[in-house]
């Protein structure tokens, strides 16, 4: 099994000659189960997914790199150790490393979902019952919660993902931390979908539900 630490020597070479002094690696964070299996069974994926691989199998399907389940790089890719290693190696070279920060949401499988519901968009019975592609059930720490799916002003939800609530203080406060931490393993972050971070937007998508579930909103100009 390949890693991050594989990477040959040539290929390095070969981009620094070509003068790329960024280098961005979409989906070295952890994935989890649950977000896979969303990816597996989405019916609108699977002729997508075949008309790449015809000869797919499930386990081919790792799921979304933006169904994040843990800010860790994923042990299929060797960790942070080869991460690490590989950073080095194009520092060498005069290449710096970008990584991924999604901001709008988690992936199911993220730990937060269950000892830390109060972070995401919350729901309610009639929401799930109308809206069942953009609400879910989620069983938690402190009980079962209905919670949002990640999701943009003109999209359905995106299944495998849990909508965090921009207005909550906690929520804002652990994703400052995230973004520090990761900071520490690049030379730069690359913010996904970061325009539904935008109090504008994210109020347009998500109105007064966010605020009434946020439990301590922000100040006023905050």
């Amino acid at each position: 099994l390949l890693t991050l630490a594989d990477v040959p020597e040539a290929e390095l070479d070969r981009l620094s000659s070509l003068g790329i002094d960024m280098v961005w690696l979409m989906g070295v964070w952890k994935v989890g189960e649950k977000a896979a299996e969303k990816a597996r069974t989405h019916p609108g994926l699977e002729a997508e997914y075949r008309r790449a691989l015809p000869d797919l199998r499930p386990e081919d399907v790792t799921g979304s790199p933006y169904a994040v389940a843990d800010y860790q790089v994923a042990e299929s890719l060797g960790g942070a150790t080869s991460l690490l290693f590989l950073r080095k190696r194009l520092e060498r070279r005069g290449i710096g490393l970008l990584l991924d920060f999604v901001t709008n949401h988690v992936g199911l499988d993220h730990p937060w979902v269950s000892a830390r519901p109060e972070l995401f968009v919350q729901g309610a019975k009639d929401d799930l019952e109308r809206e069942p592609g953009n609400y879910f059930r989620a069983e938690t720490a402190s009980g079962p919660r209905i919670l949002a799916h990640g999701r943009d002003p003109y999209f359905p939800g995106w299944t495998d993902t849990v909508q965090l609530n921009f207005l909550h203080r906690g929520a804002r406060a652990v994703l400052k931390d995230i973004i520090k931490t990761l900071a520490s393993q690049c030379d730069g972050v690359r913010c996904d979908m970061a325009m539904l971070a935008l109090d504008s937007v994210f109020r347009k998508v998500w109105g007064d539900r966010a605020l009434r579930t946020a439990g301590d909103p922000p100040a006023s100009g905050e």
